[in-house]
């Protein structure tokens, strides 16, 4: 097993892919370990040192908890692999469902630290990652200020 500090990049494509691209090259590089990306994005991630694509989890267009649970599972098998070849210390996610349990499971089998950023595109209303994710990270950013009057713990982040 690695011994570095790798950190899990966990986003959806569209407007999680953007939010999360601008998110990792604000940052300071990293001294040591790998940059993992989990995403149902096609494209890859020109930051990461590996990438772990799979399907959504939920299918917008179609309802079927029987694919839910499916998705789900191999997302799990795929958790179980990164833990067994990588040291996962820090989440990264920017949404969506994909990244609560991969957050979840890495919090709990790792004791990594969860930190998520809320999608800006919100104002007045949760997402329901965020509504989860508020629970389960470890730090939980907010990109509107108006948003902090429905995650009061939340930390004002500004716009990505």
């Amino acid at each position: 097993m690695n011994s570095n500090y790798d950190i899990v990049l966990a986003y959806g494509q569209g407007g999680h892919e953007a939010e999360m691209r601008k998110l990792v090259e604000g940052l300071a590089p990293l001294d040591k370990g790998k940059i993992l990306v989990l995403t149902d994005s096609l494209k890859l991630n020109s930051l990461a040192d590996t990438q772990f694509s799979l399907p959504e989890i939920r299918d917008k267009h179609r309802n079927s908890i029987v694919t839910v649970v499916s998705r789900s599972l191999k997302l799990l098998k795929m958790l179980h692999g990164i833990k067994q070849n990588y040291s996962p210390k820090a989440v990264l996610s920017t949404g969506p469902g994909l990244s609560v349990i991969t957050s979840i499971y890495f919090k709990f089998f790792c004791k990594a630290k969860v930190v998520h950023v809320e999608t800006g595109c919100r104002f007045y209303s949760k997402s329901l990652t965020g509504m989860l994710m508020y629970y389960i990270a470890d730090r939980f950013y907010v990109q509107n200020k108006e948003q902090l009057a429905l995650y009061p713990k939340a930390i004002f982040s500004g716009r990505l």
